[in-house]
C-alpha cells in the first residue's frame, strides 16, 4: 500500500520544502532521482540529491526542495505521476512510484509514495524447485528432487505437485501422464497399379475422418527382369562332417549360371535298416505356392531315418518353413529354413521299399531367387 502523507509546505533556507517519510525504510548511501510528469509537458522534470533538489533525512525521509521549475509544473490540486530512481554510475534503476499534489489553498501538500524495491530491505532471492517425474499406479506424477537458485536456507524436498501447489500426499498429485490416444480404423479402398518406373502413392479418400482414415494406394509394377537359365553341374561327395558348398562352375555366367556341389556323405545312422541318405535338391527361379510339392523320391528299401539337414544354398529364404511328408501324409513340419543349416536328429521317419518321400512348402515367408535348396535325409546318425 503507498504511504500517503499530508504535509504543511513550509519556507526553509532555499525555498518551500517537505518531507516525504517511509517508515521502515532506509535510504542510507542511496543517491536518488525523483522525476516528475506533469501532464501537458514533453519532458519530466527530474530532482536529484546530486543537484540539489532533493536531499534526504535518514533513514526514512526523502526531502523535496519546491523550486520555480516544480511549482510551475505541478498544476494546481491535480495529481501528477512521480517515478523515484536510485543511481550509481550510468545505472539507474526505479525503486518507487506514485504520485504528488499541490494545492495553494491553505497552503497544504498531499505527496504519495509506492515502494517498489530498496536496498537493504530486500529479502533472499527465492528457490526454483527441480521436479523428477515418479510412477504411482498407472499414473505419473512430479515430486521435488531438489532446489535451485535461491538464498538462504534450501526448502526440504519430497512434496508432489498438485492442482494447486505442492502437496505432501502422493495421491493428491496432479497425473501428467498423457490420455490414451484414439485408435483409428484405418480401411484400404483400393490399389492401382502403375505402370514400371511411375511413383508410387497413398492418398486418403474425399470421406475419410480422423477416427476411420481411408487409404488410396498407387503401386507401379516391377520391372521385367530376365530368368536365368541355371543349370547344375555333376555333385561332388565330401567326408562326412565336411561342410558343404557350392560354387560357379566353369563357363558361368549371370545369364546362365552353372552350380557345382561339394556334399558330405551322411554319417552312421542310428540303428535300423540300412538305409543310404535321400538327397532333395531343389532349384527354381520364383517363390513356390503355400502347400505345393516341390520334390518326391520313392526309396528303395526299408529304413528308419532320424536325420535331416536343410540348407539354402543360393538365394534367399526368409520365415520359410518345410514340411516332410511320406505317401501324402504328414511326418515332420515347422522345419525352418534360413541363411543357416538346419539340423533334426529326430525325424522319425520310418520307409518301406518303394514309399514316396516329398517336401512341401508351409508357413509363410519368402523366397528370392534364382535359389536352390537342399535336403538331405539320412538313416545314419550325423
Amino acid at each position: 500500500m503507498p504511504d500517503e502523507i499530508y504535509l504543511p509546505m513550509y519556507p526553509g533556507e532555499d525555498g518551500l520544502t517537505a518531507t516525504i517519510r517511509v517508515n521502515g525504510h532506509d535510504f542510507t548511501g542511496l543517491t536518488l532521482e525523483l522525476e516528475v510528469r506533469a501532464r501537458g509537458s514533453k519532458n519530466p522534470v527530474v530532482l536529484s540529491t546530486e543537484t540539489g533538489e532533493l536531499s534526504l533525512d535518514l533513514p526514512d525521509g526523502i526531502i523535496v526542495h519546491y523550486g520555480a521549475e516544480l511549482i510551475e509544473a505541478l498544476p494546481d490540486g491535480r495529481q501528477t505521476t512521480i517515478d523515484l530512481f536510485s543511481v550509481s554510475g550510468t545505472a539507474r534503476k526505479k525503486i518507487g512510484a506514485g504520485y504528488i499534489t499541490i494545492g495553494h489553498a491553505g497552503h497544504m501538500l498531499t505527496a504519495s509514495l509506492s515502494i517498489v524495491e530498496v536496498p537493504g530491505i530486500q529479502g533472499p532471492r527465492g528457490w526454483a524447485p527441480l521436479f523428477a517425474a515418479v510412477a504411482y499406479g498407472d499414473s505419473v506424477v512430479m515430486r521435488v528432487a531438489d532446489w535451485t537458485g535461491g538464498g538462504g536456507d534450501k526448502p526440504s524436498v519430497g512434496q508432489y505437485l498438485g492442482p494447486d501447489g505442492l502437496v505432501d500426499d502422493i495421491a493428491e498429485a496432479t497425473d501428467f501422464r498423457g490420455g490414451v490416444g484414439l485408435t483409428p480404423d484405418i480401411s484400404v479402398l483400393s490399389t492401382a497399379t502403375l505402370d514400371a518406373g511411375q511413383d508410387a502413392d497413398v492418398v486418403l479418400d474425399p470421406d475419410s475422418t480422423p477416427e476411420e482414415p481411408k487409404l488410396r494406394f498407387s503401386i507401379p509394377r516391377g520391372e521385367v527382369g530376365r530368368t536365368p537359365d541355371i543349370s547344375i553341374l555333376p555333385t561332388t561327395t565330401l567326408a562326412p562332417g565336411q561342410p558343404a558348398d557350392v560354387v560357379l562352375g566353369p563357363g558361368s555366367t549371370p545369364e546362365e549360371p552353372k552350380l557345382a556341389f561339394f556334399l558330405p556323405a551322411g554319417a552312421q545312422g542310428l540303428p535300423g535298416a540300412p538305409g543310404e541318405p535321400l538327397l532333395l535338391v531343389v532349384s527354381d527361379t520364383v517363390d513356390t505356392g503355400l502347400g505345393g510339392w516341390w520334390v518326391t523320391r520313392d526309396y528303395h528299401a526299408a529304413a528308419t531315418c532320424q536325420y535331416l539337414r536343410a540348407e539354402m544354398l543360393v538365394g534367399a529364404a526368409t520365415g520359410v518353413t518345410l514340411a516332410v511328408r511320406k505317401n501324402g501324409a504328414t511326418v515332420r513340419s515347422g522345419i525352418a529354413l534360413g541363411a543357416g543349416v538346419t539340423t533334426i536328429t529326430d525325424l522319425g521317419l520310418v520307409l518301406a521299399k518303394g514309399d514316396q518321400v516329398s517336401l512341401h512348402r508351409e508357413g509363410g515367408g519368402t523366397l528370392a531367387g534364382p535359389w536352390v535348396m537342399m535336403v538331405q535325409i539320412d538313416g545314419r546318425a550325423p
